[in-house]
C-alpha cells in the first residue's frame, strides 16, 4: 500500500526560535485558507475544479513521476502546475478562487471535497505509465491532523541551504500528509483528487514564505540541475515583476533556458474582439491567441493584451508599455518600435506570487498591405515606480531587441502569424542588423515535439523573395539545403525541417519585404488522432548570430477522423500454464463513410509478423499494442498493454526459498507464484496508518497471500540488518509487502515465529511504498524471508539484504541499539526480544531517552527541537513513557525529565 515517508526534521539552532516565529507568522503566505470561503463557495470550487482534473491532468504529474519528485524541481514544477489550475478557474470566471485556496492538514478536509470519495471519476481513466491500471481508491482519513512542524514553521529560515530545506518540506511534511490521507492520495495519481490541489497550494505557500521570509539565496542549491530546474534566488523585501519568455523561462537575467528564440512569449497576445474581465486584473481567454485584422473602424479594431507576474515579495507598481514594429528577422531597439497609441498603462500594486493581465487598444494598427506587409512584432516592457523598485537590467539602445529581451525579464516579445486562410501571403521584412557582414541565411525548423509530425506533412510551403533579393541569390550560387526553385518567379519551395536558403546578400540596414505562403494541395490533412496545428520557425542569421525570426501557427482547414483503438476484456493479461497465453483483441469503429483497411500487432514496439487481424494470441512476454488503419488514409494505435507468460516460480514455497546474500540484490517474479495453502501470514501491523507503516504485520486491509514467493538469509554476524526492495530512489515494479520468519520446518507453517513484517517503510521509494525491515539477527540462525504482493500485486524487480544502520542508544521502534538481553540493566526494566527495545522507560544507561535522535552524544538542544517534531506529528518514539497511546503531555514532561538529568 503506498504511503509517504516521514523523516526527521534537524533544526539549526534554538537561539532564533522566537525571532523566526514573529516573523513566519507575520507573512504566513497570501493564499486564502479554503474554510474562509462558505459551503456553497466550497462545493463550487470541487465542481470547477473537478471539469479541470482531467485523464490529461492526472497523467501529467504521474508520467513519468521522478521527473518532478526528489529535486528541486519539486517545488518549481508544482507551482506551475497549480498555475494551470488557477489559469482554469480564470477562464471559468471564478476570480475568487485565485490564488487558490490552501488547505492546511491540521484541521479535517472539508466535506464538500470528500464527494464520490474525494476521487474525481476521469481518475479511472488514467493509463499509468507502464500500462497498469490506475490507482484511484477513495481517500481513507478525512482527518489526517497533521500539525506543520516546526522545522517548516517557527524554526523555517534555520532550513539551509535550498536541498535541506526542499527535502524536509517534500520528504517529511508532503510526504507524510499524502501517505495519511490514504487512498488515491498516496499514489502519484493524486491529482485525482481535488483535494490535492488545495494540500499543494499550502505546500507553496510554505516555499514562497521561505523565499520570503527567510531572503536565503537558492542559486547554489541548482547548480547541479539543469539550466530548465533552476530560479534565481529572491530576496526578502524585494519586488520582482516578469513576463515569460517561452514555457522554459524561470525568469533567470539573463534568460538561458529559452535559448536564441525569444520572439515566443505566451504573456503577450492579441484578440480581435475585448476580451471579458474576470475580476480587475484578470480576462477570459488568457494566452489564447489571434492573428490581428485590421478593421477600417476603429472600435473594431484588435486588441493586446499583457500578463505580468510578481515572482517577488513585496507589492509592485508601474506603467506597463507596448510597441510594435512591422514583422521583419532583424528588429533593431527603438529604431523599429512604434508605441501603440493607448501605452503605457499603469498597473498598480501587484501582490506578490501573483499577476496582471493588462488591456491594450490597438487603434493604431497600420493597414495591412504594401510596404508594411500584414503582420507585426509586439513587444511589451515593464517600467516600476520608482524604477528602483524594480529596474530593467541589461537593457541598450541600437541592438538587436532579442539582447534586452535576454538581459532583462521585464522585457518580452510577441511575433507570431495564425495561419488559418491559406488564401493570404503573410509578409516579412528580412533585415540585416548585424555589422559583422552581409550574407544572411534563412532557416527553417519546427519543435522537436513536431519532428514526426510537422507542418511539411500537411502543408505546402513557398517563400517569395522579390525579383532583386531572388536575383543577388542566383548570382551569388544559389545555396541552400532542402529547397528548390518553385514554378512561380522569384520563389522557393521548402521542402522540410532543417530547410535554409544560405548567402542572402543583404547590407547593413537594408532591409527586403518577403513573402510566405501556407498551400494545401495535394498534402493530407492530418489525422485526429495526430496533432492538428503545426508551427514553422523562421530564423535569420549571419554566421553563427541569430538575429531574428519569426513564427507560423499554421492550423489546416479540414481534419480526418481517426477513432481510438480500445481492447475487449481489460482484465489480467498474464498465463501461467503451461502452453497457455493471452488472447488479445482489438475494438475499432470506423470513421463515417470510410472502413477499416488493416490491423497490426506489435510487441515491444516492433510489428509482429502476420499479426493482422483483429485478435493475437500473445505467447511471449512483452508489452503489446495494435493499430488499426482506416480507409480515409489514417490510423490509430492502441495503448500499451503488458503481457507476461510464465510458470510459478521454483521459490513459490519457503522449502524452495532462493539464498541471499549480503548486499547482492536477488531477482523477483511473482507473476505466477501463488499461495499455499495454510501458508503463514503475520496478519495486521499495530503501527500507525492502519499497522502499513508498521514493523510487526502489514496493512489491516491486506493480511491474506496471494501471489508470495521465499527466500532466505543467515547472517554472518550478530547485528542489525536491512531488508528491502532493490530500488533506493523510486518503485520496483509493484507494490508488495515483506515478513521474516524463524522456522522450525519449512513444510509446518506453525513453527513459523515472526520476527518482523512490513507493507510500506518510510526510507525507501519515491512514496514510502516499498517495503523495508531493518532488524536484529542472529549469527549463524537461517530467517525465512517472504515477499507478497499488496492485494495481488505484480512484478518484478530485486530485492536485498544490507548492513543494518549504526544507532546510538535509543530504544525505541526497529532503530533501537540494543542486542543482547544483558545490554538491557536497571531497575524493572526487560529485554523484549530482537533487540528492538528495553522496557519500561528508564533514563538509566543505556536506554537513553533524553537522546532523542540517537546520536549517542549527550543529549543537546537539537533533541529537543527533534523531540519536538516527532511528538506533534504523532511519531511513537515520543511515546517517552512507553504508554503505548497517543502522544500526551505526560511523554513531555517524561522527556524533559530525562533530557535535564543527561539520559
Amino acid at each position: 500500500m503506498a504511503s509517504l515517508p516521514l523523516g526527521s526534521i534537524r533544526p539549526a539552532c534554538f537561539a532564533i526560535f522566537s525571532l523566526v516565529f514573529a516573523a513566519a507568522a507575520a507573512f504566513a503566505g497570501d493564499r486564502p485558507d479554503i474554510y474562509s470561503f462558505t459551503a456553497a463557495q466550497r462545493a463550487d470550487l470541487f465542481t470547477q475544479m473537478s471539469n479541470y482534473i482531467t485523464k490529461t491532468a492526472i497523467e501529467g504529474h504521474l508520467c513519468p513521476p521522478a521527473d518532478k519528485h526528489g529535486s528541486s524541481r519539486f517545488v518549481v514544477w508544482h507551482r506551475d502546475y497549480i498555475k494551470g489550475m488557477e489559469d482554469y478557474l480564470i477562464s471559468q470566471n471564478r476570480p475568487q478562487f485565485v490564488p487558490l485556496p490552501k488547505w492546511v492538514p491540521s484541521t479535517a478536509i472539508p466535506a464538500e471535497f470528500l464527494v464520490g470519495g474525494g476521487v474525481d471519476p476521469n481518475c479511472a481513466a488514467v493509463a499509468a505509465c507502464g500500462g497498469n491500471p490506475a490507482n484511484c481508491d477513495p481517500l481513507v482519513d478525512s482527518t489526517p491532523n497533521v500539525a506543520l512542524p516546526a522545522s517548516l514553521s517557527t524554526n523555517l529560515c534555520s532550513q539551509t541551504p535550498f536541498t535541506s530545506f526542499r527535502a524536509t518540506l517534500e520528504n517529511s511534511y508532503h510526504n507524510g500528509v499524502h501517505g495519511a490521507i490514504g487512498g488515491v492520495m498516496g499514489w502519484y495519481e493524486s491529482p485525482g483528487a481535488p483535494i490535492f490541489w488545495l494540500w499543494h497550494a499550502h505546500v507553496d505557500d510554505i516555499w514562497f514564505d521561505w523565499q520570503c521570509v527567510c531572503g536565503l539565496d537558492e542559486g547554489a542549491a541548482f547548480d547541479t540541475y539543469t539550466a530548465a530546474e533552476r530560479i534565481t534566488n529572491l530576496d526578502a523585501g524585494i519586488a520582482d515583476a516578469w513576463m515569460r519568455d517561452s514555457d522554459a523561462d524561470v525568469a533567470n537575467e539573463p534568460n538561458n533556458e529559452t535559448g536564441s528564440v525569444l520572439w515566443q512569449s505566451k504573456d503577450i497576445w492579441v484578440r480581435n474582439s475585448a476580451a471579458t474581465p474576470v475580476g480587475s486584473t484578470r480576462y477570459l481567454n488568457e494566452h489564447q491567441h489571434q492573428n490581428p485584422e485590421y478593421a477600417a473602424l476603429p472600435a473594431n479594431r484588435p486588441y493586446i493584451y499583457v500578463k505580468v507576474r510578481n515572482r517577488g515579495c513585496t507589492t509592485v507598481s508601474g506603467q506597463l508599455h507596448v510597441y510594435w514594429a512591422n514583422a521583419s528577422v532583424g528588429l533593431t531597439w527603438p529604431t523599429n518600435f512604434t508605441e501603440v497609441s493607448t501605452s503605457p498603462v499603469t498597473l498598480t500594486s501587484i501582490s506578490a506570487g501573483r499577476e496582471h493581465v493588462a488591456q491594450f487598444h490597438w487603434l493604431d494598427i497600420p493597414v495591412p498591405g504594401g510596404s508594411a506587409g500584414n503582420h507585426f512584432c509586439l513587444l511589451a516592457r515593464f517600467e516600476a515606480t520608482p524604477n528602483s523598485a524594480d529596474p530593467i537590467t541589461g537593457e541598450a539602445v541600437n541592438v538587436s531587441v532579442g539582447q534586452n529581451v535576454k538581459n532583462s525579464n521585464q522585457i518580452a516579445w510577441k511575433n507570431v502569424t495564425v495561419v488559418d486562410n491559406i488564401t493570404n501571403n503573410f509578409a516579412v521584412f528580412v533585415r540585416n542588423i548585424s555589422t559583422l557582414g552581409n550574407l544572411l541565411s534563412l532557416r527553417f525548423s519546427v519543435p522537436a515535439a513536431q519532428a514526426d509530425d510537422s507542418i511539411f506533412r500537411h502543408a505546402n510551403i513557398s517563400i517569395d523573395l522579390g525579383s532583386v533579393l531572388f536575383g543577388r541569390w542566383r548570382q551569388n550560387g544559389s545555396m541552400g539545403n532542402a529547397i528548390e526553385i518553385g514554378p512561380a518567379a522569384n520563389t522557393l519551395l521548402i521542402l522540410g525541417p532543417d530547410a535554409s536558403i544560405d548567402g542572402l546578400p543583404v547590407a547593413f540596414n537594408e532591409q527586403f519585404l518577403v513573402n510566405m505562403r501556407f498551400g494545401e494541395g495535394q498534402v493530407p490533412a492530418p489525422c485526429s488522432d495526430d496533432d492538428t496545428t503545426f508551427d514553422l520557425i523562421v530564423t535569420a542569421t549571419q554566421g553563427q548570430n541569430v538575429l531574428g525570426g519569426n513564427n507560423y501557427h499554421y492550423i489546416p482547414r479540414s481534419i480526418r477522423p481517426s477513432p481510438p483503438v480500445a481492447y475487449a476484456a481489460p482484465g489480467p493479461r498474464v498465463a501461467c500454464a503451461v502452453g497457455q497465453g493471452v488472447l488479445l483483441q482489438a475494438v475499432a469503429s470506423p470513421p463515417p463513410g470510410a472502413t477499416i483497411v488493416s490491423y497490426q500487432w506489435f510487441r515491444d514496439g516492433l510489428p509482429i509478423s502476420g499479426a493482422t487481424q483483429p485478435s493475437f494470441l500473445a505467447n511471449t512476454s512483452g508489452e503489446y499494442s495494435a493499430r488499426v488503419a482506416y480507409s480515409n488514409g489514417c490510423d490509430a494505435m492502441s495503448d500499451v498493454v503488458e503481457v507476461y507468460i510464465g510458470t510459478p516460480p521454483v521459490n513459490d514455497n519457503p522449502c524452495n526459498s532462493t539464498p541471499l546474500l549480503l548486499g547482492i540484490p536477488a531477482d523477483f517474479d511473482n507473476f505466477c507464484a501463488t499461495a499455499q495453502p495454510g501458508e503463514v501470514s503475520p496478519g495486521a501491523g499495530t503501527g500507525p496508518l492502519d499497522g502499513c507503516n508498521s514493523t510487526n504485520g502489514w496493512c489491516a486491509d491486506e493480511t491474506a497471500i496471494q501471489n508470495s514467493v521465499w527466500y532466505h538469509f543467515v547472517p554472518p554476524s550478530t547485528g542489525m540488518y536491512s531488508i528491502h526492495l532493490g530500488t533506493h530512489t523510486g518503485h520496483d515494479h509493484m507494490n508488495g509487502q515483506l515478513a521474516v520468519y524463524r522456522v522450525g520446518v519449512c513444510t509446518d507453517y506453525g513453527s513459523f515465529a515472526e520476527v518482523g513484517a512490513n507493507d510500506d517503510a518510510q526510507l525507501h521509494g519515491l512514496w514510502g511504498a516499498d517495503p523495508e525491515l531493518e532488524l536484529n539477527l542472529l549469527a549463524g540462525t537461517r530467517y525465512y524471508i517472504q515477499f507478497d504482493g499488496y492485494q495481488g500485486d505484480r512484478g518484478q524487480g530485486t530485492i536485498v539484504v544490507e548492513p543494518g544502520p549504526t544507532t546510538g542508544a535509543c530504544c525505541c521502534g526497529s532503530h533501537c541499539g540494543i542486542t543482547t538481553p544483558t545490554a538491557c540493566t536497571g531497575p524493572n526494566r526487560s529485554f523484549a526480544g530482537l533487540g528492538t527495545v528495553c522496557t519500561p522507560f528508564s533514563t538509566t544507561s543505556p536506554c537513553c531517552r533524553g537522546d532523542y535522535n540517537k546520536s549517542g552524544a549527550p543529549p543537546t538542544v537539537q533533541d529537543i527541537f527533534d523531540f519536538l517534531f516527532g511528538y506533534f506529528s504523532g511519531d511513537p518514539c515520543a511515546d517517552t513513557n512507553d504508554s503505548g497511546g497517543a502522544n500526551s503531555v505526560q511523554d513531555l514532561f517524561d522527556f524533559l525529565a530525562a533530557y535535564f538529568s543527561g539520559c
